[in-house]
């Protein structure tokens, strides 16, 4: 893995969602994020665009996240599973152009989804 891998997190906001819930809603992540062994976790900017986000970062919403080693991608992807369980909203997770969407589907399905995406980056972090 190289030294430091950015992954782009972004919440996803339902259909005529609410600008300022949204930005709560992404600060509660970063909180979670930043309690894992990930190097950062930076708000994103509309000026900024994360590596692999493929235009992610034209809306609130969107993390920066740092990561050095697999162990920490996958305790990332937890976090971040973790969060949209309690507050059932949904994440997409963009790695080099991959993206993983975190939602509302079974535990089991969301599993199998997460260790694939996973699985394709197991290499890379």
């Amino acid at each position: 893995m190289p030294d430091l891998v950015e992954v782009a997190v972004r919440v996803l906001s339902p259909e005529g969602g609410d600008q300022e819930e949204l930005e709560q809603l992404t600060q509660l992540l970063r909180q979670d994020l930043l309690e894992t062994d990930v190097a950062a976790v930076d708000l994103v900017t509309a000026q900024e665009s994360p590596a692999g986000a493929k235009g992610l970062a034209a809306v609130a919403g969107v993390l920066a996240v740092q990561v050095r080693t697999f162990t920490a991608l996958r305790q990332m992807v937890s976090a971040v599973r973790a969060w949209a369980g309690r507050t059932g909203r949904s994440c997409k997770v963009c790695l080099d152009g991959d993206c993983l969407e975190v939602t509302g589907v079974t535990p089991e399905l969301q599993e199998q989804l997460v260790n694939a995406w996973l699985a394709r980056h197991a290499a890379a972090p």
